[in-house]
């Protein structure tokens, strides 16, 4: 077909010739951004910009950028729409999720201020908690109609207009620091002993794994866990390596608090008179243990619309060794 004989060559021959030709000419893909940067053009201004603010410790993919048609770096700020109908006779006030632009990244975005729909933060590219006056980055892909809201300097947004969670493709927290960062990577390894008590990380999973809950090994445990563990100095990354990442936790504008369950059965599947133990220990911002509390609680009342808990009294808690 293509007389390759003829004109002395072979099958072989062209196909390793178009290896080379493409290795030869693929070096543009390398070289040609740091020729552009050099000479004062850099290749992607949005992306220079998006690292201008992100540090090496925080998550970020590059793919995000070509996602997002709208990035802003801007502070949170959380408040409550006016009271609305929730149905069935009841009334409430939406949280309102409002992010004051500091900067537009890409996009058209002319709005000082826009409003976003509440999102599941326990996965996918986003904080955990967003916290009034931290610093954000706001990856999104609005519709038509909300990418016409954020390019009008006037609009105001309203709950029926916020952006909405789908149009989100990814969040920042441009506050984080990387004490916080590295301290959340911490699992369990120390194990130390206590006036003839041993505690290993084996033992402490054994205990809120019981299906059974011995109090009296419980306060074993507490009692080491307040003397040794949460003792004064202490950080986010000392406090993990002992118990480990916690079964809750949540961040506000004062610091980080985790939350254990000590009997993980009774606290996972309520059921009336339970008791479960909650260890809660919060952290200053700058990752220094704050302070911890210590409560048992019982469930007094368990339907599939509810369930009611109250703490324990000081008898209930001395009859039961604790």
């Amino acid at each position: 077909m293509f007389q390759l004989r003829e004109r002395g060559s072979t099958v072989w021959t062209e196909i390793r010739g178009g290896v080379v030709t493409y290795l030869t000419l693929s070096y543009i893909l390398f070289v040609q951004p740091a020729v552009l940067s050099v000479a004062g053009m850099p290749p992607n201004p949005v992306a220079v910009a998006v690292r201008r603010h992100v540090q090496p410790w925080h998550p970020f993919k590059e793919e995000w950028i070509a996602q997002s048609t709208v990035i802003a770096v801007a502070d949170y700020r959380r408040g409550h729409y006016p009271c609305v109908d929730l149905g069935n006779g009841r009334l409430g006030m939406p949280i309102q999720s409002t992010f004051v632009v500091d900067e537009w990244l890409k996009g058209a975005g002319a709005v000082k201020e826009f409003d976003v729909h509440a999102y599941g933060g326990e996965s996918g590219p986003f904080p955990h908690d967003l916290v009034t006056g931290w610093k954000y980055m706001v990856f999104m892909k609005p519709d038509p109609e909300g990418l016409t809201r954020l390019s009008d300097a006037k609009t105001v947004f309203r709950l029926d207009t916020a952006i909405r969670d789908i149009d989100l493709v990814a969040i920042i927290d441009l506050s984080q620091t990387k004490e916080e960062t590295e301290a959340e990577k911490v699992v369990t390894t120390k194990s130390g002993a206590l006036d003839g008590f041993e505690f290993t990380p084996e033992k402490w999973a054994r205990l809120r794994q019981a299906e059974r809950t011995d109090f009296a090994e419980q306060g074993r445990f507490l009692r080491f866990i307040e003397r040794v563990v949460l003792k004064p100095g202490a950080t986010l990354a000392d406090v993990r390596s002992w118990l480990g990442p916690p079964d809750r936790y949540y961040r506000n504008e004062d610091g980080l608090y985790y939350e254990y369950a000590l009997n993980l059965l009774a606290y996972n599947k309520p059921r009336v008179d339970a008791v479960f133990t909650r260890l809660e220990v919060s952290f200053a911002p700058c990752v220094a243990l704050a302070g911890h509390s210590i409560k048992h609680y019982k469930y007094t009342e368990v339907t599939p619309e509810s369930q009611i808990i109250r703490e324990l009294t000081a008898e209930e808690r001395r009859q039961l060794g604790l």
